[in-house]
């Protein structure tokens, strides 16, 4: 150390001799320091060095590779990089010969810039979040979300939901700066048993930064169920996925009835699933409270409720009945009411002709479809009056009684036999109280043809139209009898009053036209092949009689309209009637009067029609045409004149 401060004193010394102030004599190198930007290839030379002519500067064997020394500059050979080295050292050695005589050192401190994009330890990956996670607790730790930056830069981390819809409200991060998960609200498996999101990082805060570098990862959670719901009973009159508020049961049977099927009651049979339904649990069912005298008895399994004993007088039964499920034993309590009620009314169909559809060759136990709309089952509907319309009464039987082709399952008709080829067949369906044994019934028509009635859209519209102007045809109708009921109260009037010509017998040809009004029940009468079935002889005695106010209800009255081309009176009402005459001829006596009902008319054929009606407007109306044979040619000698429009009463 005392020698190299002698020799650095005598430097100056040495410079002042003669012939000194061009010469060189120690190695140097300016700057010794330096800063450079990375991934910039400096276009001037890092430093600059100074040695004696005798002597050799070169790199040690020491510095980076990045360096090189030409016309003893020191230059960068290739652009620097922070990632990879951020501080450079180039060691410089001056020799003379193979001595080294100096030693020169020169540090480059490379400047980082924001070149590279931050990395996460994944692309994708899932983990799995129970239902039952309480809000605000870190799902998946910071430490397995984080991502890296080589520059250094601090990170931030955006949260995006991308399916389902709403997703991105159920978790949160910790932080701008932490990408822990944390669940932000209630989880529920129903509604999103998955989610997919994504996480977002860049190394500026603001997107808008130059230069700015982002990363993203994907994220699925998935939702593993837990056990947090009771049963719910079906159907749920409130439902938001975690609660369920069902409705009660009803259901009816006549007293003295023991129903051995499963009631079916309203709004739907006793039944309840498990609340979670992804885990879906067994259910098993018990009566808990309400069976008096264990009347009756649920299904453990399936929840159908029969009985066990009829009940005798008008009674309501309350029962809670429980569903638990098997394994974890949550359990829920429904009210199923059961009314035993009084059966006072018979049952009733709700239509007069029931009208159905099948293919040909229809195979056996094949239901009947609806005419109106083929793609519907054809099904038969009684009402019981003493039950209220939306409980059944489930002591009705329905049946098919004329038919063995065909058989009632329930209220649907179906085959039991195979169809033949298209045709009409015309069934008669009996509906039964078990318990009162009251029964009505009712006419199916089935129409047997290869293609659907109605198949086609105009088809379709025209059958509407038609039936749109039923109404208007029936009140036609009922306006043409209510005006014959008038002219036939004058009629009468004037009868009773004295021999004087009826103003409905004075002017031939005034008669009713048959109405186009399409009546289902005498259509019903109608025989398979289209022709009308044979209509009942009129009994010769008594005529018919004008019903009395007072009549009982149901009965029903009789109107005969003469027809243009009929003969009013029935052959077995006239014959008697001309027996009488016979007898009489040739005597004076005055003769009798003679019905209304019973008017002789010039006939040029036989038959008349006969409009049928009951007690009230609303009554079903038949019109039944019955034929008479033609009249009998009379004898010559005793041939009598036609019956002409006669100024008095007319003999009965």
């Amino acid at each position: 150390m005392r020698a190299s401060g002698w020799a650095l004193g005598l430097l100056p010394l040495l410079l002042l001799l003669p012939g000194a102030e061009g010469q060189i004599q120690v190695c140097s190198v300016s700057p010794d320091w330096i800063e450079v930007y990375e991934n910039v290839l400096p276009t001037q030379a890092v430093a600059t060095i100074t040695a004696p002519p005798e002597q050799e500067v070169v790199l040690s064997p020491t510095s980076n590779l990045i360096f090189e020394i030409e016309n003893r500059e020191l230059r960068l050979i290739r652009e620097p990089d922070y990632e990879t080295d951020p501080v450079l050292t180039a060691n410089l050695e001056c020799k003379e010969g193979n001595i080294v005589v100096t030693k020169l050192t020169v540090t480059v401190v490379v400047l980082n810039v924001n070149d590279e994009p931050p990395l996460f330890p994944f692309s994708s990956k899932t983990w799995n979040v129970s239902e039952n996670t309480n809000v605000g607790t870190t799902v998946i730790p910071a430490t397995e979300l984080t991502a890296t930056d080589k520059d250094g830069d601090t990170l931030f981390y955006t949260l995006l939901g991308q399916s389902p819809p709403g997703a991105d409200k159920v978790f949160s991060l910790a932080g701008v700066n932490s990408p822990a998960l944390q669940l932000a609200q209630a989880l529920d498996y129903d509604k999103m048993p998955s989610m997919v999101f994504h996480l977002l990082v860049r190394d500026t805060p603001e997107p808008e930064a130059e230069p700015s570098h982002t990363a993203t990862a994907s994220i699925t959670i998935q939702v593993v169920p837990a056990d947090m719901r009771p049963p719910w009973f079906l159907p749920c009159q409130y439902n938001d996925g975690r609660v369920c508020i069902h409705a009660q049961y009803l259901g009816t049977v006549p007293v003295g009835f023991l129903l051995t099927t499963p009631f079916t009651f309203f709004p739907g049979p006793v039944y309840a699933v498990d609340g979670d339904t992804a885990i879906n649990e067994p259910i098993r069912y018990s009566i808990i409270q309400g069976n008096e005298n264990n009347t009756f008895q649920i299904g453990e399994d399936s929840g159908n409720v029969t009985m066990t004993k009829a009940v005798p007088i008008p009674t309501i039964f309350h029962l809670l009945v429980q569903a638990r499920q098997v394994h974890t034993g949550s359990y829920s309590v429904t009210q199923v009411t059961i009314e035993v009620m009084n059966n006072q009314h018979p049952p009733r169909f709700t239509r007069a002709l029931y009208r159905g559809w099948l293919p040909p060759d229809t195979r056996p136990n094949v239901a009947v479809k609806d005419e109106e709309d083929p793609a519907r089952l054809l099904t038969l509907s009684a009402e019981d009056l003493d039950f209220p319309p939306e409980v059944p009464n489930w002591g009705l039987e329905y049946r098919i009684t004329n038919s063995s082709a065909f058989r009632m399952s329930g209220e649907v008709v179906l085959t039991s036999a195979p169809v033949g080829p298209p045709g009409v067949l015309y069934l008669e369906a009996e509906v039964l109280d078990r318990q009162t044994r009251e029964k009505d019934t009712t006419t199916i028509q089935v129409l047997i043809q290869p293609t659907p009635p109605g198949g086609s859209s105009g088809d379709k519209t025209q059958r509407r139209f038609t039936a749109s102007e039923m109404g208007a045809t029936g009140g036609v109708l009922g306006a043409l009898l209510f005006l014959t009921l008038i002219l036939l109260g004058v009629f009468v009037y004037k009868y009773y009053r004295g021999p004087r010509e009826s103003p409905l017998s004075s002017k031939p040809g005034t008669d009713p036209k048959d109405s186009g009004y399409e009546n289902k029940a005498f259509q019903a009468q109608e025989a398979p092949d289209g022709g009308a079935s044979p209509s009942p002889s009129p009994e010769p005695e008594p005529l018919p009689r004008p019903p009395t106010g007072d009549s009982p209800r149901g009965s029903i009255r009789s109107l005969a309209l003469p027809m243009p081309d009929a003969e009013v009176t029935p052959p077995a009402v006239r014959e008697p009637e001309e027996k009488a005459e016979a007898q009489g001829r040739g005597s004076t006596r005055e003769k009798p009067m003679r019905s209304i009902l019973t008017k002789e008319r010039k006939s040029e054929g036989g038959g008349y029609k006969a409009v049928w009606f009951g007690e009230d407007i609303g009554a079903q109306v038949d019109v039944v045409v019955i034929n008479s044979p033609a009249p009998e040619e009379p004898h010559a000698e005793s041939q009598e004149p036609t019956a002409q429009p006669s100024q008095g009463p007319s003999p009965s």
